[in-house]
């Protein structure tokens, strides 16, 4: 089992275990869990301080994979890719592997094709396209958000999402537009952008993660999710028999030909419908390359490219990692360009403006923890996702420099500190 997999069942054992214990907990007193995993009831710069302020004492009650990818999921709310990426790899091992003088040869005879062209033109032809992420990588958020218009031309008209909160699937499909109770992962800007452009286009969203608590034995626990999830997804194809569906799975969920089924495999058994699936965690960068997959910085020296490839050798795109054999195709993502100390990719149609918010640099005037935060009016309501927003302790880094990436239109601007404490409000408009 690679090491990323381990860690990722391991967060799924301890979040269930710990959901099962605090409802068993006969007073209403939060846990460690509870306190620094965001967002509570809106409130993001919270848990993500008080994992930062008690680290020691947090990794006394949980193991220290647990509390890496809990707070590198933190960073990525509050739109901080770089320490999203660095708390990810502090669990992480330097990969010790090195390219023979075979593999770098063969790697000299590839060439390199648009992902996102390929995808589109191979699409015409698929009934279910399923994509994997890592839940603290909003970069395949994005492209994916880059895909919907034209796939939603291409007929595809369901998009299942695994982190989508069964209770709210039928609000939301009525609702049009994200809220904190819609799901885990999709409290996060990028993927809430995404679902409200899928909603805004005429996608049906689908919830499809297992339902209830599992108590048996940790592999018993795993076959039923997988096989769960497939027969959730399944299940839209006894209803719509002409259904074309886009998939969001995290990392090995879409995993085909392997020895312990996941839940690509299981939804292929029952639908007759075999899946195009597309790895996006493999060849993506890390927060420094000796965590990254020696092809992956290989390619990224040797290749010059801006947007995210596939590799082909001759005509035939393949698969560079150990998941050859597993995926169909396999995303090679640009190293990120930085604009305005912001990725690149968060202005995925190129339709935001900067909104500079030097401004304001007045009200910090206490050195602390603050999250900026930018609300579309549109439909406002109190637990409505933010547009966009970024957090940053004001006694390290100055205001200066900083920039919202908003679209047109009319938004209530919010600077909050710890317990949500309200420092600035105000409204604005983006032309």
């Amino acid at each position: 089992m690679n090491r990323l997999k381990y860690f990722f069942l391991i967060s799924i054992f301890f979040l269930v275990s710990f959901t099962e214990i605090n409802l068993k907990e006969k007073n209403n007193s939060p846990s460690i869990m509870d306190k620094f995993t965001a967002p509570s009831k809106g409130d993001y710069i919270t848990p993500l301080v008080f994992g930062i302020n008690n680290k020691d004492s947090i990794l006394k009650s949980i193991p220290p994979d647990l509390y890496y990818q809990i707070m590198a999921t933190n960073f990525s709310y509050v739109g901080n890719y770089k320490k999203s990426l660095e708390y990810w790899d502090f669990q992480s091992d330097s990969n010790s592997v090195s390219l023979t003088e075979k593999d770098t040869k063969n790697l000299n005879n590839l060439s390199l094709k648009n992902a996102k062209s390929f995808i589109i033109t191979k699409a015409k032809y698929e009934r279910v396209i399923m994509f994997n992420e890592a839940h603290h990588m909003p970069l395949h958020r994005a492209f994916i958000l880059s895909l919907l218009p034209e796939l939603k031309k291409q007929g595809f008209n369901y998009l299942a999402l695994e982190a989508l909160n069964y209770l709210d699937e039928d609000k939301l499909n009525i609702r049009k537009n994200v809220v904190y109770s819609t799901g885990t992962y999709t409290v996060e800007p990028m993927y809430s952008e995404l679902v409200n452009l899928a909603l805004n286009l005429g996608f049906k969203i689908v919830s499809y993660e297992e339902k209830g608590f599992c108590s048996g034995t940790s592999m018993e626990c795993r076959t039923k999710r997988e096989m769960e999830q497939a027969s959730n997804l399944s299940n839209v194809f006894k209803t719509d028999s002409v259904a074309k569906m886009i998939v969001i799975a995290g990392y090995d969920h879409i995993i085909e030909n392997n020895s312990f089924k996941m839940m690509s495999q299981y939804f292929w058994e029952k639908t007759m419908i075999n899946p195009l699936t597309i790895d996006q965690v493999d060849m993506s960068e890390r927060s420094d390359s000796k965590y990254e997959e020696p092809v992956y910085c290989f390619i990224t020296k040797k290749y010059s490219f801006k947007e995210p490839m596939f590799a082909f050798l001759k005509d035939s795109p393949i698969v560079l990692s150990e998941k050859k054999g597993k995926v169909d195709l396999q995303v090679i993502f640009p190293r990120t360009d930085f604009k305005n100390s912001r990725p690149a990719w968060v202005n995925v149609f190129q339709t935001k403006n900067k909104y500079d918010l030097s401004y304001v640099s007045n009200v910090l005037n206490k050195k602390q923890w603050i999250i900026i935060q930018a609300f579309n009016l549109e439909n406002f309501t109190n637990d409505l996702i933010p547009a966009d927003q970024i957090a940053f302790n004001s006694s390290s880094e100055n205001i200066s420099g900083k920039y919202l990436y908003l679209n047109k239109g009319s938004y209530l601007l919010k600077i909050l500190t710890v317990n949500n404490e309200k420092l600035y409000e105000q409204n604005i408009k983006i032309d």
